[in-house]
């Protein structure tokens, strides 16, 4: 069994919640129950990806019923 920390690392920790768990540590311990790995929008398919290769899964498409992936964006400040 893959240990639940593992899972939690690759997550990106922004317990933005659309993946329907509490935070990321909850869904952490949903996958290593066998939860299915592609319910993480904020990682997209980065996450997906490494999680599969982790886990020894088959790499799965993003669960878009949890949402779109959006790339991380920069904000520029013009004093």
């Amino acid at each position: 069994m893959i240990e639940i920390s593992k899972i939690e690392e690759i997550l990106p920790q922004t317990q933005c919640r659309q993946c329907g768990y509490h935070d990321c540590a909850d869904y952490a311990k949903a996958i290593a129950d066998g939860e299915k790995h592609n319910r993480c929008p904020a990682g997209g398919p980065q996450v997906i990806s490494r999680l599969s290769v982790l886990l020894d899964r088959e790499e799965l498409p993003l669960n878009e019923e949890c949402g779109i992936h959006v790339p991380p964006e920069i904000a520029e400040i013009d004093p």
